[in-house]
């Protein structure tokens, strides 16, 4: 049996916290209530030889109408995010708040760093270690 994705830890601990959650192109239609979208941003290299970061990128999504519930939902499901520490921490990267023609909603995406152990080819384990 496969154990779950960073990815699918973050989408289950916000879904059983009661946040409204999805995958990218998940949601279809309007945007009626507050929801999160969830997917990974690529990877930051680490100045370490062995380690790298994966980016996790949250985008919030309220109603266009309800423009300053954007904040205190970002607020509450950041606070949420904090139970997963250390497997994830907050990047302090946020964007702008961003209106969103599709679905009639405002957005604002923050960023969320894993960190995980760089497997080497036999290749890439040779040069690091000087040959075999």
């Amino acid at each position: 049996m496969m154990s779950e994705t960073v990815l699918q830890q973050i989408y289950n601990h916000l879904k059983t916290n009661g946040i409204d959650v999805y995958a990218p192109s998940q949601h279809k239609g309007d945007c009626t209530s507050p929801y999160v979208v969830i997917r990974g941003g690529g990877v930051v290299q680490l100045l370490t030889v062995s380690s790298e970061r994966p980016i996790y990128t949250l985008m919030f999504y309220v109603p266009y109408k309800r423009f300053f519930e954007l904040d205190v939902f970002k607020d509450k499901v950041k606070e949420i995010m904090k139970d997963l520490y250390p497997m994830v921490t907050y990047g302090g990267n946020e964007s702008e708040d961003y209106y969103e023609e599709s679905n009639k909603s405002y957005m604002k995406s923050v960023e969320y760093y894993g960190i995980r152990r760089i497997k080497y080819t036999n290749y890439e384990r040779s040069v690091n270690n000087g040959g075999y």
